[in-house]
């Protein structure tokens, strides 16, 4: 393969992962893997290699395939010991798959040393997605302050560079830290200030997902309808551009809605179409991520075979995908499904194994929640191994944990099971005094429901109040849009009739020019003197367009954009090309052109034939639709 081939392949293949196009990128990427590379030279093969790797290492982690991901990712890294560029590119990679596969240490240790080598060679571009990816790991270990530092920083660096699109998506982030902290309201603040910008900028896969994380935001409020709408624009965006494996989670994620609905066939139907076509992906991930939520459907329709079932298939695909995190929670649904059908011994193993894991990477939510149910098993009079104390112990510290989290709902529930067990131990004094705390939580849940209420009405004032700002930024930029469309069709017109003036003034010095000519020969004495110097004078009296400078100006102002796209796009086109391409689109016939421009016509058409050769544009091709596309 000839190093040109190699070097086409591998920009398919960038283009194949730009576009999500994942599978045809993990096949562009590995032919040049197994290709003979030996015609190139040592470092010309290791850097396309290392790419390759890298964009084989993207493609599978695109689709949830860390397994196989992981290897590519390290090969890539290892292609490059020293410091270069590509290896930090390639760190960013393989620490991205370490963040997926719940190896927070190793994701932190890679994103601190592309941190590090973007520093030194001043690649700015790079220090801030090493922040913005140091931000997402503490994000997921609950640092939520730690996580804002580095976000902090990557909106630094991206506001130097000028990058507010890079901006969006960090906002997109610090709304999904307080959509974690249960602060539904100031999440969907940032998510809308988000989206705006997305909007703004025509960025719809990063449009897409905020819609997704609007509408999971609005679910977590109970306003179902809303999350709904919000779920079908993100479907909208994702269907527009092709985009499978996002519209797949947004899938699951109305089936989520619908379970919280008590709506369970519609909640089945959405989750089973979105295990499917992740199924249908090859994404592993998404996979066990819903067949899980299947699990627990069947959970809460007290259907415990089925549910016992699909959580156990998204507990072992967990496992083989390595991703600790989610098969500690799958593990931790499985027991609470065990100790409700009374198998107390299945329950403790998989609850005991869930929380080692929940306690390693700092879960604290579902650490919470798994310490509830392993109390709630020793609270259990029928569980073989019964143990009053432990449960308590076990509810004291689900109890203290929600506290921390500032978890009311839950931990007043656990007050309740805690209070039922002293009861159960005839210790009156302590269930007196749970008992009063259960009772004194539940006022504190309703004045809580009462100030969400309030929240929300302040909030939506707050969100239409943006809506109408970004209305009249709408209404502003159509308006100066339109001013700027009068001001340049004028312009048009005014080149358009100046040009036509040139042309029949050129025209006729051009004819009385010629008719100079053929009276010379018969001129003597001193007429020749006469009739050069009226040669010169009409000759100095026709008009060149780049002569004339309030002309010139108008050219600019008409022409201007339309020639820097083109030569952007065909930088090879020379500055004449460029104005026969901006008198073409005025209609200009070849003659016309050649009065305007002062050149004969067969020069002209040797211009028009260079700028067709050079744009690629057949002689059956219509060049003015072709010109047309550059306006």
């Amino acid at each position: 393969m000839t190093k040109q081939e190699i070097e086409e392949i591998l920009e398919q293949a960038k283009e194949a992962m730009t576009s999500n196009e994942y599978h045809n990128a993990e096949q562009l990427s590995s032919t040049i893997i197994n290709a003979d590379v030996t015609s190139l030279e040592c470092n010309e093969q290791t850097e396309i290699l290392t790419v390759a790797y890298r964009i084989h290492a993207d493609s599978f982690l695109k689709r949830g395939l860390y397994t196989q991901a992981l290897p590519n990712a390290k090969k890539s890294l290892s292609l490059q010991p020293n410091s270069t560029e590509e290896r930090a590119n390639s760190l960013l990679v393989l620490g991205l798959v370490c963040l997926k596969t719940a190896d927070y240490s190793q994701a932190t240790t890679h994103f601190l040393h592309a941190l590090e080598i973007y520093r030194h060679l001043n690649i700015k571009m790079g220090v801030a997605s090493s922040n913005l990816n140091l931000g997402l790991v503490y994000s997921y270990l609950s640092q939520q302050a730690t996580a804002l530092e580095y976000y902090s920083k990557a909106i630094e660096e991206f506001t130097t560079l000028g990058l507010k699109k890079n901006i969006a998506i960090i906002w997109g982030n610090i709304g999904t830290i307080y959509h974690v902290q249960s602060d539904y309201f100031k999440a969907l603040e940032y998510y809308h200030q988000a989206v705006a910008i997305h909007q703004e900028f025509n960025n719809l896969p990063e449009t897409g997902t905020v819609f997704g994380n609007i509408g999971s935001a609005y679910r977590d409020i109970a306003d179902y309808h809303s999350a709904l709408e919000y779920y079908e624009k993100a479907i909208g965006v994702y269907d527009e551009l092709g985009i499978l494996s996002n519209k797949a989670i947004i899938l699951g994620n109305i089936g989520v809605t619908y379970r919280n609905l008590s709506d369970f066939p519609r909640a089945i139907e959405y989750l089973e179409k979105s295990v499917v076509m992740h199924q249908e992906l090859g994404m592993k991930g998404g996979v066990a991520m819903f067949m899980g939520n299947i699990g627990i459907t069947y959970s809460q329709m007290l259907d415990y075979p089925r549910a016992i079932e699909y959580l156990q298939k998204a507990y072992v695909l967990s496992q083989e995908l390595n991703l600790a995190v989610d098969t500690a929670i799958f593990a931790s649904n499985l027991g609470k499904a065990y100790y409700d059908i009374s198998e107390f011994e299945n329950a403790l193993n998989y609850l005991e194994e869930a929380l080692i894991v929940l306690e390693e990477f700092g879960r604290r939510e579902e650490e919470a929640g798994t310490k509830g149910i392993i109390g709630l098993v020793y609270s259990n009079p029928l569980f073989s191994g019964y143990n009053p104390q432990k449960a308590e112990e076990y509810f004291l510290g689900t109890i203290s944990n929600y506290g921390e989290l500032g978890a009311t709902l839950y931990r007043y529930q656990f007050e309740k099971y805690l209070a039922d067990l002293y009861k159960q131990e005839k210790r009156w004094e302590e269930y007196a005094t749970h008992i009063e705390k259960y009772h004194e939580l539940y006022i504190e849940i309703q004045n809580e429901e009462v100030k969400k209420q309030a929240d929300k009405f302040g909030w939506e004032r707050k969100i239409a109040d943006m809506e109408k700002q970004k209305e009249i930024e709408l209404l502003k930029t159509e308006a100066e849009k339109m001013n700027m469309q009068i001001k340049i069709e004028s312009q048009t017109r005014e080149l358009d009739t100046s040009l036509q003036e040139i042309i029949k003034k050129n025209n006729l010095l051009q004819l009385v020019q010629s008719s100079i000519k053929k009276i010379r020969p018969f001129t003597r004495g001193e007429g020749i003197q006469y009739v050069e110097q009226l040669h010169d004078r009409v000759t100095r009296s026709i008009a060149k367009l780049e002569t004339i400078s309030e002309l010139d100006k108008q050219w600019v102002d008409v022409h201007g954009t339309f020639m820097k796209k083109l030569q952007d796009s065909f930088p090879e086109l020379t500055t004449m090309e460029l104005k026969i391409a901006a008198l073409i689109r005025m209609k200009l016939s070849s003659s016309n052109m050649a009065s305007v421009l002062f050149l004969s016509q067969r020069t002209v058409e040797s211009h028009r034939h260079s700028l067709r050769k050079k744009m690629g544009i057949s002689a059956s091709d219509n060049i003015y639709a072709s010109l047309d596309k550059y306006k």
